[in-house]
């Protein structure tokens, strides 16, 4: 069974949602198909017939990696430019 998740990559500041798989795979561990993988851009599909505990795990670590990736986003926006 699987699960169609919209994610927003600029948010993120990421430039796609292949990117948004691959970030979630090597910095939280987490597998996703990103949905450009089979023609729908902007959502990722991830499989939901774990056991809860490893869906519940999962979950946290998309929040987390969510969070900090827009975190990041926001410190880039507010960060003052150098002055030439």
């Amino acid at each position: 069974m699987y699960v169609i998740v919209k994610v927003d990559c600029r948010q993120l500041g990421l430039s796609d949602d292949t990117e948004f798989a691959r970030r979630l795979l090597e910095e939280e561990n987490v597998f996703v198909l990103p949905g450009s993988a089979f023609g729908v851009p902007n959502v990722f599909r991830a499989v939901i017939s774990s056991p809860g505990s490893v869906l519940e795990t999962a979950s946290l670590r998309i929040h987390d990696f969510c969070q900090r990736c827009c975190e990041q986003t926001e410190r880039k926006r507010k960060k003052p430019r150098s002055a030439k």
